[in-house]
């Protein structure tokens, strides 16, 4: 016999996206200022990492003044957890030993983002 509460989660889940992705949360064993001389590496390799879309969503973690830690995260959209830790371990940050990595594996299950593109004003709106 099933349970009422086990159909109410089945009927609430049934529909969500359940997609499979990696988080690497990032450490940093450094300061900020002994990353900037490397940013411009990392930024890059983000960025190629992104329009091979292998990376799903990335950026810093700041503190309560809005400054960045030396902390960050990193989504990954690859088809295992090993494969996630190659690309991050490519990182120039992570190379130069200025920040540690930690991969888990994350089901993304609900949430909304609405995009908005603009032909006329050739505009990108993301909320």
């Amino acid at each position: 016999m099933i349970s009422p509460l086990s159909q109410d989660l089945d009927r609430l889940t049934s529909r969500m996206l359940r997609k499979r992705l990696f988080v690497d949360v990032l450490k940093a064993k450094s300061l900020p200022e002994q990353m900037g001389p490397y940013l411009a590496d990392h930024l890059e390799y983000m960025t190629e990492l992104a329009r091979k879309g292998v990376l799903f969503a990335s950026g810093p973690l700041v503190g309560s003044d809005g400054a960045p830690t030396g902390d960050g995260l990193s989504i990954f959209n690859t088809s295992t957890a090993s494969e996630a830790r190659e690309f991050a371990e490519r990182d120039p940050f992570y190379e130069r030993g200025l920040r540690d990595i930690e991969i888990n594996e994350w089901m993304l299950m609900e949430g909304a983002m609405t995009v908005t593109l603009n032909f006329a004003e050739r505009t990108l709106d993301v909320k």
